[in-house]
């Protein structure tokens, strides 16, 4: 499998577990992008070997694997993506997300091209059914960005950012997310990088990610109704 050693943009860090079809869909919006300069780290921590599999088929220089010796988890597999990184840049994608269209990738690099003093970028994000199909928008009100800059840790009342797909973050402002976190693991990462300095967030009310919201695989309906992780969280 080849591999690439020049520094690049952008790292696009793809932690998956099992699912080969939704690993399938996100890397194929990737490989879709019309912004070239970017690598691809995929961390595995599936039980098989169809994502190794999958990868060898692509055959593609950009995109790096690397099966974890032991299953780590959530958050723990995130950090090892983003620890291997090598971009300017990071851009987290989980398995079950994809770019909304081919110009999306292009449109978050521009978010901190645009505004070199911002740590941290995000989109909107459109909630699709398990076909999909559209559910509703994912994005914050002005009065919510205002808080935002006024105090990061209205984050934790409610997350209007959203998912860690929805945003792109500045390589050396990287913090690792907490590992003794499940639930609420984006969230104290917001707070954690947007406390580093005033107006440290740029924003595109464009619906750049398409987020799942179905399917047994997803975090919050392990952790919601977990009272041991919610009295912890």
């Amino acid at each position: 499998m080849k591999t690439l050693n020049k520094r690049v943009k952008v790292s696009i860090c793809i932690p998956t577990y099992n699912n080969i079809d939704l690993v399938k869909r996100a890397l194929g919006s990737v490989l879709n992008q019309a912004f070239l300069d970017y690598e691809v780290i995929i961390t595995d921590d599936s039980d098989h070997d169809a994502v190794k599999a999958l990868i060898l088929a692509i055959n593609d220089a950009r995109v790096r694997y690397v099966k974890n010796p032991v299953q780590l988890g959530s958050p723990a597999n995130w950090n090892a993506a983003v620890r291997l990184a090598k971009g300017e840049y990071i851009k987290i994608l989980h398995h079950d997300d994809w770019f909304t269209s081919s110009d999306c990738l292009a449109k978050f690099v521009q978010l901190l091209d645009d505004n070199p003093q911002r740590v941290l970028g995000f989109s909107a994000s459109q909630a699709c059914y398990a076909d999909q199909t559209f559910a509703f928008l994912h994005a914050p009100s002005q009065q919510q960005l205002l808080s935002l800059n006024q105090d990061p840790s209205c984050l934790f009342f409610a997350n209007f950012i959203g998912a860690p797909s929805a945003t792109i973050f500045r390589k050396a402002y990287v913090l690792p997310f907490d590992n003794a976190l499940r639930w609420l693991v984006d969230v104290d990462f917001y707070i954690r990088i947007l406390a580093k300095k005033e107006q440290a967030y740029a924003y595109t009310s464009a619906p750049l990610i398409s987020i799942a919201i179905e399917g047994n695989h997803k975090v919050t309906h392990e952790c919601s109704g977990n009272k041991a992780v919610e009295l912890f969280e």
